[in-house]
């Protein structure tokens, strides 16, 4: 899996995404966001973001549609939730730092370098959402993201999930992290695995529609698709019959605790299991798959799939 690497303006860089996915894209499945909301998010980004609106312009002339039926396909709130997605593991020890982060999705997942003139992000690009939606680096931060099952939406809030999580990719340090995330509600919910490059310190967040939650975390620790901090909790609404989630939880909580298997066995494969896809619950309502891992720390990013880790180390990638 080689990274694919895109030179250009915002607009240029982001329809060259859209034209190597668009056969995955169909347009009968977005469903229109009203008017008055599409406005109220181009305001926003073209007062404060302007760089963002035109890398949502250059996806929808890639597929060869309007900026408001861009947005709306990138809305992932407006589609049937389902949670048979993510996982990550915290690993905090004397000689290894950073987060396994597993991908799951029915589509095709590419490592891409978008070197744009003011900024490089490094992104495991997908067809319908912007930089920022799975795994996403900067020679500043890294983030994964487990997007949190809940029907509680917002849909009056500042900004779909997976356009606000693209601003925080513009933050230079950790402290402009946290004013983005005050500044801004969201219309969903979501879980940020942070990795601070310059102080290499790890952060869990959690956000759901204008509240924040912001864990330093020094230890193992692990995340799903459900609200894990003790103060978010309340606003979970995984339903009984589909609570893959959780189950995903109890499972690596076992395999942690039995040390019986490497971090990247639980997280991805042991001899072809997939322990973090729902195939461990036969739920798998989605056809989801892990398609790969990525471990992350201040120095390098891992791409592991199940016969094949390719190493990519920080300062070369942007250094090109």
């Amino acid at each position: 899996m080689k990274i694919k690497v895109l030179n250009g303006t915002h607009f240029e860089i982001n329809k060259k995404i859209s034209i190597y996915f668009k056969k995955y894209f169909n347009k009968a499945n977005i469903k229109i966001i009203e008017s008055e909301k599409v406005q109220k998010i181009i305001n926003i980004l073209e007062s404060e973001h302007p760089v963002v609106l035109e890398e949502l312009k250059g996806r929808a002339k890639g597929f060869d549609i309007s900026v408001s039926e861009f947005i709306s396909l990138t809305s992932y709130e407006l589609s049937e939730l389902n949670e048979d997605r993510c996982s990550d593991i915290y690993v905090c020890e004397k000689e290894l730092k950073g987060i396994y982060h597993n991908e799951d999705g029915s589509d095709e997942i590419v490592p891409i370098l978008c070197s744009y003139d003011d900024e490089a992000i490094f992104d495991l690009s997908c067809y319908s959402a912007l930089h920022g939606t799975t795994f996403s680096a900067t020679k500043n931060l890294m983030f994964s993201i487990n997007y949190i099952y809940n029907k509680n939406l917002n849909l009056n809030a500042d900004l779909p999930t997976w356009i606000f999580t693209r601003l925080l990719l513009s933050c230079k340090n950790f402290k402009e992290v946290k004013k983005t995330l005050k500044k801004y509600s969201i219309w969903g919910s979501v879980s940020i695995n942070l990795l601070d490059v310059k102080t290499n310190k790890l952060f869990s967040i959690e956000k759901h529609n204008n509240i924040n939650s912001i864990k330093e975390i020094k230890n193992t620790y692990f995340k799903t698709n459900t609200f894990i901090h003790k103060d978010m909790q309340k606003f979970c609404e995984v339903p009984k019959e589909i609570n893959t989630s959780q189950t995903r939880f109890n499972k690596i909580a076992e395999l942690l605790q039995t040390k019986s298997l490497t971090y990247q066995q639980i997280i991805l494969y042991n001899n072809g299991n997939d322990y973090d896809s729902v195939k461990v619950t036969g739920q798998n309502r989605n056809n989801c798959k892990t398609q790969v891992t990525v471990f992350f720390c201040n120095d390098r990013i891992e791409i592991i799939k199940e016969n094949e880790t390719q190493i990519f180390l920080i300062k070369n990638i942007f250094s090109q």
